[in-house]
């Protein structure tokens, strides 16, 4: 686990390139907050375009090719002095922490995926939140209110109740989902520790490089090659990835993990729109029920914000 993330007497962190300064204006708590609602649905939209594709072409290679679009987005904005930010950054092992984790986690992920049902497997994933709330004190010194861990609680206990979970069986998979949430949980924790110091780019540059040399040679030896007409759709799912996160990691600079992860139980709400829109998928009782205690959740901490319902602990040179 990281070390505190700013020791006394650390000088300001500098700028580097595609790092952007915290969201300009008179409320950037709220304009982060807006960006990441924004990237939370974009990212659904990914999803929905991968879950399409996955019928006919292997993981591996759908991921792949999303990093690599995502990667030449990145460099045609930043450019080789991009690249030179990435390597001689001075977070530059936090970033390869992050990018490690990441791709730990979809591992896990979609290694559960093989036995355990979707709605069950998605419900583990918002477990990532309260993981966040419970360690962002201690971690990076953003402490929540009491009130704000009992809407946490209150969203998550939605989440298990809308995948079905309350009343699962005893699965080996059930403990990848479980690592999958813990490892989604540090990768959140680890891009705002990392957007103190660089931007949004740069933390989209450093994780896909890493799964592209990971994915790339599982890609190459795919048994299925994408046909012509699948293409528009295996570049669409690099768009929205990368756009979903450049979102999620601009909002970071100015938005407390606390706050920042329990938004993500939104992404919740728009892949049933989407599900619905695309494959016809009608939820049961459990997920109307679940469903309202997030909306709950999500105003009610939406209504908190100007109530300071997270603090910062302000240490040496960490402004």
């Amino acid at each position: 686990m990281p070390r505190r993330p700013w020791p006394g007497g650390r000088p300001r962190p500098r700028r580097s390139c595609g790092a952007g300064g915290a969201l300009a204006g008179p409320h950037p708590l709220a304009a982060g907050v807006g960006i990441a609602l924004a990237g939370f649905l974009v990212l659904a939209g990914q999803d929905a375009t991968i879950k399409l594709l996955a019928a006919t072409l292997a993981l591996p290679l759908i991921l792949a090719v999303r990093s690599l679009a995502i990667l030449l987005l990145s460099l045609a904005l930043g450019g080789r002095p991009l690249l030179r930010a990435v390597f001689t950054s001075r977070v530059r092992w936090l970033l390869l922490r992050r990018a490690v984790v990441n791709l730990g986690a979809w591992s896990a992920y979609f290694s559960a995926a093989r036995s355990l049902p979707l709605g069950q497997l998605a419900s583990f994933q918002f477990l990532a939140p309260l993981i966040v709330v419970l360690s962002a004190g201690w971690m990076l010194g953003e402490h929540s209110r009491l009130r704000h861990r009992l809407l946490v609680v209150l969203g998550t206990s939605g989440a298990l109740v809308s995948g079905g979970s309350l009343g699962f069986e005893a699965d080996p998979a059930l403990l990848l989902a479980l690592i999958a949430a813990v490892l989604w949980a540090y990768a959140v924790l680890l891009t705002r520790r990392i957007a103190r110091t660089e931007g949004p780019l740069v933390q989209l540059t450093a994780t896909h490089l890493l799964f592209l040399a990971v994915l790339g040679p599982l890609a190459l030896s795919a048994p299925v090659a994408p046909a012509l007409d699948q293409v528009p759709l295996l570049l669409l799912a690099g768009l929205l990835g990368g756009a979903g996160q450049f979102a999620l990691f601009t909002a970071a600079r100015s938005v407390p993990a606390p706050i920042m992860a329990p938004l993500e139980y939104t992404s919740l709400l728009w892949n049933f729109i989407l599900g619905y829109m695309l494959w016809r998928n009608v939820p049961g009782p459990a997920f109307v029920i679940g469903a309202g205690l997030i909306a709950l959740s999500c105003f009610g901490m939406l209504a908190g914000l100007r109530g300071g319902m997270v603090t910062r602990l302000v240490r040496g040179g960490d402004r």
